[in-house]
């Protein structure tokens, strides 16, 4: 069921299978996520994979979040597919991005 205060779903659907997408999106690593208003945007340090950017660039930040599940390592924002890498550990700097 899709959060009431930001419209997201904090897991996958039923319906989605990995294999189907395996090797076809792209993978971010050290990850978080970002509140822009009230949409939650996925952030990354690291991807690779992606239609619009180079491998190994150091900052991407998603269009909003429609569905993100950490414990399969999936998340799905307006703009594509992504597979989630490790995810980025919270420190003092992130008191403005983090939930």
């Amino acid at each position: 069921m899709p959060d009431e205060n930001n419209d997201i779903m904090w897991h996958q659907p039923a319906d989605f299978s990995e294999d189907d997408h395996m090797g076809k999106c792209a993978v971010v690593d050290s990850w978080t996520i970002a509140r822009v208003g009230r949409r939650l945007h996925l952030v990354a340090e690291f991807v690779a994979g992606h239609r619009d950017h180079d491998d190994g660039q150091c900052f991407l930040m998603s269009a909003r979040i429609h569905w993100i599940d950490e414990k399969t390592g999936w998340a799905k924002t307006a703009d594509g597919l992504y597979k989630l890498g490790k995810r980025r550990q919270p420190d003092e700097d992130d008191s403005d991005l983090n939930l």
